[in-house]
């Protein structure tokens, strides 16, 4: 977007997806001097492969921030001047039999306890509010205040308000290195040039455990490719999101649904699945019924990638660029097939126009990390959102810059801080 390269700015942001465009738009709101870099272009990566989702289910760590989120989302088509294609119509996930139906009545009560407008729904209830669905599934989980957008249209809409405040946006410019004199951020080595900054953030989604540990940052860190389809229009039948029975879906305003399989995703074994393994075992013992293994050239590639004198290690972020994960087109079929048995007037009209896939950074305990590293002073983490990213990203922008002007967050993160992978306090999962 910008040619000429700013050389100083109050706060460098790195990465434009989501968290990292609602951040600098909102540090610019407040004056702030920010440049904004990305490898790509804005939205490039997951920010603009998700669903769509504005959900708030999954661990009371998060309610926090992602209530702050949903109290901004209903004002970004105004206040950013944008059609999102914002929905606000509740979302809901259903539980295939009474013990599952159980966990999820635990869930609710936890998630209410925070403020999260949470219930379960009996199946004659869920039939109530959607007559055409089917199935075998015993009742839901719901939430009225859940949502959907799209996803290229808020992050590009949050970068060019961005820009329009002052942000300088690089695109095509990746970040080489990270400047650090004893101990405090001094700003980032790019393609183009040096930037000079006393406060950086790290918003580079699946690669930022690879920019932190260029400074000794160890941010435990995975990667999972996960696949979502497109469908050509059909007849409108709900506004409300509905995740199981081997799918999730939500439909467009154009009558258009966007299906992925129901909590599955592919893992493409590297060099990195090694790293603080022993953190992510719980979690792959409770979820590797979701989650498919794959070894092979990916993991050649990166043992050459990291040979020494290789084109990585002077450009380590090159290869990352214009990445185009490939879709898992089995799993598509079979979201189909689950749709189509969920709701039987589809049978016939379902046909697929575009799939593809994305990756998805995550955490041991499947939690973001937001705010300063202690040890570095002015470096912040605004990453591992392990696929909430997008339900919290204008939260997320809100308490970054809370975090970066004002010294706090104006909600509580703590249970998000990055220190509490070495505390071996992780948040548990409901």
């Amino acid at each position: 977007m910008t040619t000429a390269l700013q050389s100083q700015a109050d706060v460098v942001v790195i990465g434009g997806g989501i968290a990292g465009s609602a951040t600098a738009y909102e540090l610019a709101k407040r004056g702030a001097s920010v440049v904004l870099f990305d490898k790509g272009e804005i939205a490039n990566e997951q920010s603009s492969r998700n669903w769509g989702w504005v959900s708030q289910m999954r661990n009371p760590a998060e309610a926090p921030i992602q209530q702050l989120a949903q109290s901004i989302w209903p004002t970004l088509e105004g206040e950013l001047g944008a059609d999102i294609e914002w929905v606000q119509k509740g979302g809901m996930y259903l539980a295939q039999n009474p013990v599952e139906f159980a966990r999820l009545q635990r869930a609710a009560e936890v998630m209410a306890a925070t403020g999260v407008p949470a219930h379960t729904l009996t199946r004659s209830e869920v039939e109530a509010m959607i007559p055409e669905i089917s199935g075998e599934w015993h009742g839901a989980y719901y939430t009225a205040n859940n949502g959907h957008a799209d996803p290229l249209k808020t992050t590009t809409a949050f970068a060019r308000a961005a820009q329009e405040l002052g942000v300088q946006v690089y695109t095509n410019c990746a970040i080489e290195s990270l400047g650090v004199s004893d101990g405090e951020m001094r700003g980032v080595r790019t393609e183009r040039g040096v930037v000079r900054a006393p406060v950086v953030v790290c918003a580079a989604g699946a690669w930022s455990g690879m920019l932190a540990r260029s400074i000794g940052v160890k941010l435990p860190q995975r990667k999972a490719r996960a696949t979502v389809a497109r469908t050509a229009p059909v007849p409108h039948f709900t506004k409300i999101n509905v995740w199981g029975a081997g799918v999730a879906v939500r439909q467009r305003l154009d009558g258009r649904l966007m299906i992925a399989g129901d909590g599955t995703a592919d893992h493409d074994i590297t060099a990195e699945s090694f790293r603080n393994l022993g953190m992510f075992l719980p979690a792959y013992a409770r979820n590797w019924r979701n989650i498919s293994l794959h070894f092979g050239k990916e993991f050649v590639t990166d043992l050459v990638r990291q040979l020494p004198g290789s084109e990585s290690r002077q450009h380590p972020f090159a290869h990352t660029v214009g990445v185009e994960p490939e879709p898992n087109m089995k799993k598509v079929q079979d979201s189909v097939d689950s749709l189509i048995g969920l709701y039987p007037h589809l049978e016939g009209q379902v046909h697929i126009e575009e799939a593809w896939a994305g990756y998805i950074d995550g955490t041991p305990d499947r939690t973001p990390v937001i705010g300063e590293v202690p040890g570095v002073k002015g470096f912040l983490f605004a990453t591992g959102f392990s696929g909430h990213g997008f339900a919290m990203g204008p939260g997320t922008g809100r308490v970054m810059s809370e975090i970066i002007l004002d010294g706090e967050a104006s909600v509580d993160v703590s249970g998000l801080r990055f220190s509490r992978f070495k505390e071996r306090d992780l948040n548990p999962e409901y």
